[in-house]
């Protein structure tokens, strides 16, 4: 988000944070809405999210920060935690870690009833790649227990605990992998037996991209998979996780924070041609955080959008590991040949998603095809007598193993990443030694020639020109 928007954006883990510390989080319109509606229907809240502490879509002490204003003003509806098991942004086996820190906080809080209701992997209710499979049986999971047992997609367990285990020891991933936290089978705890009308469900999920296709099934009469809506339930979320979503707790960035002048909204109002392209796994990364989480072009006459369809379960990516990289390479090299844009923006998913399986096999695989796909965009480059630059906003399949514990790691990492600027006069360029990734913004309209300013951003918070220049 920080590369589109060419200065710091204040995140949304930092400013939920502070709202929960300070309560102004409980005192957000929609929050008292949710609250109202609870307590005039004398109805069931509905927790449902992530539950871990990395903070990249959600963080547990959002949960618990909840929980214990729920406890202080004696909350007396009940309240149900459906968790979503990560493994994915966590080390691969986590749960039982978080799982036994939330029976302890909900232990601790005497003045609300607060059970825990289902646990699934976050495969099923947090898939971004339109697999509406995955996310149907979530949704039937959360709302109708009962008939996911029926059919299958889903077991009982008497505990959050002995659910995981269970899980581990019985259960396989799609590609026939020990089992892990991310694909942790559907499971109903104890007795619960559904939503019912008037009940109200916050998703505590602060990313956007994972949050939309649940959060379509529980409000869209359009949504495009096969789920059957026949109770009102009233849906909110933690933040807005599309344009048209309208229930949502904390406001956007640009409430707060001047969020003009970003990438595509300068090259449009220069008419520059920009592309963005990329797989489906990463096209919202093109897309939507590149234009500061705008589900929307900036003007469709000069921003351009690409996606490469792959249908590929993400629960198998490790047989495929090299995805669709010589498809999106093809076309990359074609609009250079042709001149066809005057800025493409991609984005090779293969590194953070085949990072993330912990298959280290596949990991090489991916490296080798990704230095291919690459090597042979910047010989076109070089051709063409363009320029590229090449970097990433963090690091994951360079490290699968936690030299603390000897484990595969498959979460992302925190190393310094390379920018390497790819051109014919590469050997006359110097660029100042360390940068940050809303530096990268300032450097490419150097590039292009293009002036911009930055009004009402605080000077420390604007990016810099990562060239050195000289007067």
């Amino acid at each position: 988000m920080n590369i589109g928007a060419g200065r710091i954006v204040i995140q949304e883990l930092k400013r939920i944070n502070d709202a929960i510390e300070d309560k102004s989080f409980f005192r957000k319109p929609k929050f008292l809405e949710l609250i109202k509606k609870i307590r005039q229907n004398k109805s069931s809240f509905h927790l449902m999210g992530l539950v871990q502490d990395e903070g990249v879509h959600s963080h547990q002490n959002h949960l618990f920060g909840i929980l214990e204003y729920l406890n202080k003003t004696k909350f007396n509806q009940k309240i149900y935690i459906h968790f979503f098991a990560d493994g994915r942004d966590t080390p691969p086996r986590s749960a039982l870690k978080f799982a036994k820190t939330l029976e302890d906080k909900i232990s601790s809080f005497k003045n609300i009833n607060c059970s825990i209701a289902t646990i699934l992997g976050r495969y099923y209710s947090m898939d971004r790649n339109k697999n509406w499979r995955l996310t149907d049986i979530a949704y039937l999971v959360l709302e109708n227990p009962t008939e996911a047992i029926i059919k299958g997609k889903a077991r009982k367990s008497n505990s959050l605990i002995n659910a995981i285990k269970t899980s581990y020891s019985k259960d396989k991933t799609p590609d026939k992998s020990e089992m892990f936290d991310e694909y942790i089978y559907p499971t109903i705890i104890e007795n619960y037996s559904g939503m019912k009308n008037n009940d109200c469900v916050l998703n505590f999920n602060f990313r956007q991209d994972r949050a939309i296709q649940i959060t379509k099934a529980f409000t869209d009469d359009n949504y495009k998979g096969n789920v059957k809506k026949i109770k009102n339930i009233h849906y909110y979320g933690l933040t807005r996780y599309y344009d048209e979503f309208e229930n949502y707790i904390f406001e956007p960035i640009e409430a707060i924070q001047n969020m003009d002048n970003l990438f595509g909204e300068i090259l449009a109002k220069a008419k520059l041609k920009q592309l963005r392209i990329s797989e489906s796994y990463k096209f919202p990364h093109v897309t939507m955080y590149f234009n500061g989480k705008r589900t929307t072009h900036f003007d469709k006459k000069y921003e351009f959008w690409e996606q490469i369809i792959n249908k590929t379960d993400q629960g198998m990516l490790s047989k495929t590991p090299k995805m669709k990289a010589y498809e999106l390479t093809k076309k990359i090299t074609e609009y250079i040949d042709k001149k066809t844009f005057d800025v493409i923006i991609t984005n090779f998913p293969n590194g953070d998603m085949i990072g993330h399986t912990g298959d280290f096999r596949a990991a090489r695989i991916a490296v080798k095809t990704i230095d291919k796909c690459i090597g042979k965009i910047a010989k076109k480059i070089i051709e063409k007598d363009a320029i590229a630059i090449i970097t990433s906003d963090h690091g994951n399949i360079e490290e699968m193993i936690d030299y603390k514990t000897g484990k595969t790691k498959t979460s992302h990492t925190t190393n310094l990443v390379n920018l390497i600027y790819v051109a014919r006069d590469s050997d006359k360029i110097k660029m100042r030694r360390y940068g940050r990734l809303c530096d990268i913004m300032p450097t490419i309209m150097h590039l292009l020639g293009i002036k911009y300013k930055l009004d009402g951003v605080k000077e420390d918070l604007k990016g810099k020109n990562l060239f050195i220049v000289n007067s």
